[in-house]
């Protein structure tokens, strides 16, 4: 090696080694040594050493009377003064432990790798993430996937697994970085935080030094809650610098939900990126199948009378599937709710089962004061007001001092003081939360739930006419605009949904653009197009939208003189939805998705319809629209002729099968009882039941009828599955039923 080589290499040991030499004192220094160079600095007090051979990458480090060989730059960053990766391998250990204690009872989560569709788990992506690294590069993995599927899951099981056989096999260390809802200013204060959670001494600034070694490797878990009220671009220049510093033998993990976190994203957004040279690999998990979901369950102690009870439940692409769903189930009381629940979609079903289950669990004294309905809506405000404080504090824990406030803003009535205390320290206790890592907090067991909550406040506080900082601070993600229009469409009684829509019209239109409040109004109108046919002129004009979310099919609505950056309507008719000299920059949609008549053409459309396929070319672009128009001007290959495709039945079903809820029965879902009271649902019905694809209960309730109905595979009704053999017999009934009354 000649002296210019070794001089390179002793400056590059020395800016390496600049984070581990003591706060006030000088940087290290670099000397001329007979054999090569000394770097000197202060490292715990002592005047440290470091000498660098021209002949080998071997390490002669020398402080007080000690003096340590190592083998190169990695051993000695991982020895004892530094790294010291032995003794965080035993503290992450113990400390997931504590964390997670029953992680063994959790679903296994499997994903598809990059657009192959390679079938991958735990193992694999071990495997890849210590594949023999390109010089001087660094390697990506994205992990994405809807809210639930368990990405964090995945990446605390590889942590858990990597701190176990450290010893072992040596294998970098992953240091999990978590947003837990805070607002992004500074992503070090974050890696500060999470490494003081598991008491290492390592430093914030001294991480990614690690890291650019193949020593530790970075998890950045919930990269799209990375936001401030500007939106995303600090949160994707910092990164970008961080992958600028990993290079080298750096790997770093981002995980986030699958319509934010792409292949094509992070390369236009993350400048120091380059394709050519860094690897990038795209994780997408995959909900389990129905048997590996019932072999789970039964695994926890379910009979197959249990089983039974909730398997409807479990179909492709069912929020049920998700683990975080399956989890909750495991508790008996939940599972045995369930099928009581007047609710209708699926994941309300599991906030009623909860709900019911607190209701009766706060004691003799207070049932004795608090009727079951007072107690229920106490609950709900209750949960409600939490929420909404997290979001207003950009925050995803409350403490309890917090807490115990909000239950005196939540009780409906006034009660004695000493049932009042009774209250405040049972409200740390609901099943609805968990302990966060800050002592004295609490945190919502999982995001669906704070979003179930947070979106029953957000309809209150509009339908009031009030704002707040949940409005003017926040970028609301595409996550809980699905969940809002859930919660709107199915869970809101016809009264309430004709005043909320007249207060957010009302409010878009007199707000002044003056922080995110009205770009997050309109982005609230668009997830309630299903309930647009409530107020004459529902819709949004003249604004710019970050990322929006539609899903079930639209009653109507108007964009006008509009910009959208992201649309995500996967699954959603927007038929009837009217676009006024508007535009879409990206569009992520299925084959479920149906299209106005008029619709602009994005610049980019993402496919998720298997896997992601992304489609640049105006040419294709063009196609894909023309395709997914209402009325497609070229004809499919299908299992149901062109000539029936704009029979009423044909819609009608169409309709049904794109209704959000998990149920259909008469009463306050004024959608289902359009559908059931059609004069052609009795056919539609009789089919159905033909084909063994329509779920009938009878219960107690309230109304007319106490039918509940369940569409099953409405997914592949839709897109008329070929290669399923109860869809065809369907179709072919369908047919010849409707051929035989023209």
């Amino acid at each position: 090696m000649s002296k210019a080589d070794t001089h390179e290499r002793s400056t590059l040991i020395a800016n390496d080694l600049a984070a581990f030499a003591d706060i006030g004192t000088e940087a290290p220094s670099i000397e001329p040594h007979p054999t090569g160079s000394v770097v000197r600095f202060v490292r715990h007090g002592d005047l440290t050493e470091i000498q660098i051979s021209n002949n080998n990458e071997a390490l002669i480090e020398t402080w007080a009377d000690e003096t340590v060989k190592h083998a190169n730059i990695r051993a000695l960053l991982a020895s004892g003064r530094y790294g010291n990766l032995r003794d965080w391998a035993s503290k992450q250990s113990a400390f997931l432990d504590q964390e997670d204690a029953d992680s063994r009872s959790l679903i296994a989560v499997l994903g598809f790798l990059n657009d192959d569709f390679t079938s991958a788990n735990e193992n694999d992506i071990d495997e890849l993430l210590c594949k023999k690294h390109k010089i001087d590069s660094t390697r990506l993995l994205l992990i994405d996937g809807p809210a639930g599927i368990g990405k964090t899951q995945f990446i605390l099981s590889l942590s858990k697994s990597r701190s176990k056989n450290y010893i072992n096999n040596r294998r970098p260390l992953i240091l999990h970085i978590q947003s837990r809802g805070r607002t992004l200013s500074y992503l070090y204060d974050m890696m500060a935080f999470s490494l003081q959670r598991m008491r290492v001494y390592v430093t914030f600034d001294q991480a990614p030094i690690l890291a650019k070694h193949g020593l530790i490797t970075l998890a950045i878990d919930g990269f799209d809650e990375l936001a401030d009220p500007d939106g995303y671009g600090n949160a994707w220049a910092q990164v970008s610098d961080l992958i600028e510093a990993l290079r080298g033998s750096g790997s770093i993990i981002l995980a986030g939900r699958e319509t934010f976190i792409g292949r094509d994203r992070v390369l236009k957004d993350i400048s120091s990126l380059r394709d050519d040279k860094d690897e990038i690999n795209v994780l997408t998990l995959q909900p389990p199948s129905k048997s590996v979901a019932i072999r789970w369950l039964s695994e926890q102690g379910w009979s197959d009378t249990q089983i039974s009870s909730i398997e409807d439940y479990l179909e492709p692409n069912s929020l049920a599937l998700r683990p975080f769903f399956l989890r909750t189930l495991a508790n008996p009381e939940i599972a045995e709710s369930l099928s009581n629940s007047a609710a209708i979609s699926v994941l309300s079903i599991l906030m009623e089962a909860m709900i019911e289950r607190e209701v009766g669990k706060f004691g003799d004294a207070i049932e004795r004061v608090l009727t079951a309905s007072e107690r229920r809506h106490y609950i709900i405000s209750l949960l409600g007001e939490a929420a909404r404080d997290m979001a207003e504090s950009n925050n995803s824990s409350i403490s309890d001092a917090t807490l115990s406030w909000l239950v005196d803003v939540a009780l409906p009535k006034d009660i004695d003081e000493s049932l009042v205390r009774i209250l405040k320290a049972r409200s740390h206790a609901l099943a609805f939360f968990t302990n966060d890592d800050r002592r004295g907090y609490r945190k919502f067991y999982h995001d669906k739930f704070y979003e179930y909550f947070l979106s029953i406040s957000a309809i209150d506080m509009i339908t009031s006419g009030q704002t707040g900082r949940m409005l003017s601070r926040n970028i609301l993600a595409s996550s809980f605009l699905e969940t809002f229009g859930d919660v709107i469409s199915s869970g809101v009684q016809e009264e309430r949904i004709s005043k909320f829509c007249n207060q957010v019209v009302d409010m878009f239109s007199n707000y002044p653009p003056v922080d995110r409040t009205k770009k997050n109004l309109g982005a609230l109108i668009l997830a309630s197009l299903a309930v647009a046919e409530f107020h004459d002129n529902f819709g949004i004009s003249s604004i710019d939208l970050d990322e929006c979310r539609i899903a079930g099919t639209a009653s109507g609505g108007v964009i006008r003189d509009s910009f959208i950056s992201q649309l995500d309507c996967r699954g959603a008719n927007l038929a009837a939805v009217s676009f006024d000299n508007s535009n879409i920059l990206s569009l992520i949609a299925d084959r479920d998705t149906v299209l106005p008549e008029l619709f602009p053409n994005p610049q980019i459309i993402r496919d998720v319809s298997k896997g992601t396929e992304t489609l640049f070319t105006p040419e294709a672009r063009e196609a894909w629209v023309r395709s997914h128009l209402e009325s497609p001007p070229i004809e499919e290959v299908a299992l149901l002729p062109h000539a029936l495709r704009q029979h009423p039945a044909v819609k009608l079903l169409q309709r049904a099968c794109r209704m959000r809820q998990y149920w259909l029965r008469r009463g306050d879902d004024i959608y289902a009882a359009r559908i059931l009271d059609d004069p052609w649902w009795p056919t539609i019905e009789e089919i159905l039941s033909e084909s063994e694809l329509i779920k009938i209960e009878v219960r107690q309730a309230s109304g007319t009828d106490a039918r509940f109905l369940h569409i099953r595979q409405a997914e592949e009704i839709l897109s008329e599955n070929k290669n399923d053999p109860t869809v065809v017999y369907f179709y072919q009934n369908l047919c010849a039923r409707l051929l035989s009354l023209v």
